[in-house]
């Protein structure tokens, strides 16, 4: 297993591993104003807003890496209830929760949140859903989020032999 520690929104790859470059798939609202790149962008100063009413999901998968999750930390403003969800699947179903929690109000204070991952539902994750399933306001903002965890490690099959043709003697046969 290799461990990595990921910042979207928080500035790049931390330790020694191949890059993982966790994507947001797919967000609920959209803004040009305030899209759903700014929470991968590191600058925690831009953000993704939601649109209003709740709830409202952001998709993320691991560029088709299997990963195992121990800590989550979360840069948001106004959210009042998050719930994050993991598919172990290869197309983004079958979701488990991973975490449920409700955000204290901070008023004009971003929410720095950090949460620890059981192993049980941290593991063979292909995909995570965060659904902001209310806000304190009528709009939210994520302007990071930090992943901590393992890469897992994938078996290599070892390669098939070509199938040799020709007569024995080619073969070394004799």
């Amino acid at each position: 297993k290799l461990q990595f520690l990921y910042f979207i929104g928080g500035g790049g790859v931390v330790g020694s591993m191949p890059e993982l470059k966790p994507e947001v798939l797919l967000a609920t609202s959209s803004d040009e104003r305030h899209p759903f790149s700014n929470m991968i962008d590191g600058n925690e100063q831009t953000f993704w807003c939601t649109t209003g009413m709740y709830p409202q999901e952001v998709l993320i998968g691991f560029n088709g890496e299997t990963v195992t999750l121990n800590k989550l930390k979360t840069v948001t403003h106004g959210v009042r209830r998050l719930v994050v969800k993991s598919s172990r699947e290869t197309q983004p179903i079958k979701f488990t929760i991973v975490l449920d929690v409700e955000l204290g109000e901070k008023g004009t204070t971003l929410q720095t949140e950090s949460f620890q991952i059981n192993s049980t539902v941290g593991s063979n994750i292909k995909f995570l859903k965060l659904i902001l399933q209310s806000g304190w306001e009528d709009f939210s903002t994520i302007h990071s989020l930090v992943f901590d965890g393992v890469v897992e490690a994938t078996e290599q099959e070892a390669p098939v032999p070509a199938a040799q043709t020709g007569p024995p003697a080619a073969l070394g046969e004799q």
